[in-house]
């Protein structure tokens, strides 16, 4: 993987994670399949967002780095979604909840770029904030 694959699959995978958490979390107090619909249509329509707008936002239209980025958005979105597809709701939140914390911890490692400690502090508190923002927008409008 090259340096800019790496950058890419950070942004895919964590948005992908950031992005699913917040409908995991609006649909929490629903049945497990309604939770598992959602975040399987949320990880099609987000893979192929993400790797179409690197593709057109990339002005020498570089097929793998959009590649990187829509195989990445899928990861990072199906990843905490797969405990619910196979065990019961409890533990899937429980192994849910690890595997975003394993994979949060894995993009902040892998952000080379900045300070290790700053690397862990901005992608936990942008993963709480979504979650939060989610939690709270599920709250007001009723539907948590």
């Amino acid at each position: 993987m090259t340096r800019d694959d790496v950058a890419q699959a950070i942004f895919g995978s964590f948005d992908g994670v950031v992005s699913v958490i917040g409908v995991m979390v609006a649909l929490l107090a629903r049945p497990t399949p309604i939770i598992v619909e959602a975040a399987v249509g949320l990880a099609a329509a987000s893979a192929v967002g993400m790797a179409a707008g690197e593709y057109l936002g990339d002005a020498s239209r570089n097929f793998r780095r959009a590649a990187v980025m829509g195989v990445a958005t899928v990861v990072g979105t199906m990843c905490p979604v797969v405990p619910f597809m196979v065990l019961a709701k409890d533990a899937a939140i429980i192994v849910a909840v690890v595997l975003v914390v394993v994979i949060s911890l894995a993009i902040a490692h892998a952000r080379v770029q900045v300070a290790a400690g700053r690397a862990y502090a901005e992608t936990f508190g942008v993963l709480f904030v979504a979650a939060g923002v989610t939690a709270l927008v599920s709250w007001l409008t009723g539907s948590a």
